[in-house]
């Protein structure tokens, strides 16, 4: 965790030099440098120790959640404005599963032996929408299959609930997922990009390592208030898994025999 950390102080580095460069009428650029430096001492100040210290983590988090939507409300085609409010949304992706493995106790989230229900609330649930819940005594919702003539591979895949925060474009997001597999993953989330969309995933795995991912939204599944059982959400296959990473979803997925395989469109 220590190393995401480090990765979000130097983004945020990245999006204090563009700063500069933004001529976009109507932001108060001056404001925006104190608060992202703000936000890199106190990550500096979290990491300074052997352990993380969670308070200052989202402190941090919630300097950039401010900017963030400052810079967002700034309408314009300004490229470095909108490299920075991309970056700045990175950011807090990278941040977001810190931010949720720091609130677990010690010892870490027991690993599932089985197929496990979206047991958690999903983020930034629209007020009109009520929360669909799987019961526990069923197993969690299948995705649906991606739509037909879409080339796709068969992958194993394992059920696992991960708070997941991701980014699509200058957007910065939160979810969860109830599967995983080296060919993707499920995001549930009310959230949803366009099929096609690039996003960047971060979370981590029971027992394994911090991941970010890149990848593309393969399929969706809109809320649908005559079905509450069906989680809505959005497929993601992901691109150019390095060897590590692969070794890592692998290494899961062989300590938690995979129960079914999934098809990943690609």
């Amino acid at each position: 965790m220590q190393e995401q950390v480090a990765r979000a102080r130097e983004a945020l580095g990245d999006a204090l030099g563009r700063l500069q460069d933004i001529r976009q009428p109507g932001l108060d650029v001056s404001q925006v440098s104190a608060s992202l430096a703000e936000s890199v001492e106190l990550l500096f100040d979290a990491g300074s120790s052997w352990t993380l210290n969670n308070e200052l983590v989202e402190e941090a988090m919630g300097h950039l959640r401010r900017t963030l939507a400052l810079m967002q409300d700034v309408r314009g085609d300004d490229p470095a404005l909108q490299e920075a409010t991309a970056t700045i949304a990175r950011t807090l992706a990278i941040l977001f599963p810190v931010s949720r493995a720091l609130l677990e106790p010690a010892g870490g989230a027991p690993e599932a032996t089985g197929p496990i229900p979206l047991t958690r609330k999903l983020p930034q649930r629209p007020s009109h929408a009520p929360l669909p819940l799987v019961s526990p005594r069923r197993a969690a919702p299948e995705p649906p299959v991606p739509p037909p003539g879409e080339e796709r591979r068969d992958a194993p895949r394992r059920h696992v609930e991960v708070e997941i925060g991701f980014q699509s474009e200058a957007n910065f997001f939160t979810g969860l997922s109830s599967d995983i597999s080296t060919g993707g993953l499920f995001v549930a989330s009310y959230d949803i990009p366009p099929i096609g969309t690039p996003v960047n995933v971060n979370f981590s795995l029971p027992g394994g390592p911090m991941l970010s991912l890149d990848g593309v939204v393969r399929w969706v599944r809109e809320y649908n208030p005559m079905i509450q059982e069906m989680v809505p959400g959005f497929g993601v296959s992901f691109e150019q898994l390095s060897p590590q990473e692969e070794t890592a979803i692998n290494e899961y997925l062989a300590r938690n025999s995979p129960l079914l395989y999934e098809d990943v469109s690609e």
